[in-house]
């Protein structure tokens, strides 16, 4: 009887030091519709987007093919995204080169902060993506 109540304890005690994902982290929990790539707006075709989860995944759209990359955050507001994978959709060649473009740039950047409208700011190596 003792050996089952111990077990418990011990599991109950165990399961409350689990670490837990950063559910906090202003990047999580939404959406991020692409506005522009390099101060220059994005084609009214397109509707690049970036959905960051608490697993340290980053999703959406290039413009025309859906991506998926692995993300770190290295401290309060740097930031790491590694080569993204893609779908292999053809477009438009100016929406092509536009994703290809997003997609160069999301491995350059390891900045990121919110502006007071609410807006995410990727920044990096003179690069920049504003999304909202």
């Amino acid at each position: 009887m003792i050996k089952p109540l111990m077990s418990l304890l011990v599991a109950g005690l165990l399961g409350g030091c689990a670490i837990q994902p950063d559910t906090s982290s202003p990047l999580t929990g939404r959406e991020w519709i692409v506005g522009t790539i390099d101060d220059r707006p994005v084609l009214d075709t397109s509707r690049p987007s970036l959905t960051f989860s608490i697993d340290g995944q980053v999703s959406g759209s290039a413009g025309c093919n859906r991506f998926m990359a692995r993300y770190q955050r290295l401290g309060e507001n740097a930031i790491q995204i590694r080569q993204a994978a893609t779908t292999m959709m053809a477009c438009p060649e100016a929406l092509m080169q536009q994703e290809r473009r997003f997609l160069d740039l999301l491995e350059h950047l390891n900045r990121f902060k919110i502006d007071p409208q609410g807006n995410l700011i990727l920044t990096g190596e003179q690069h920049r993506i504003l999304a909202h």
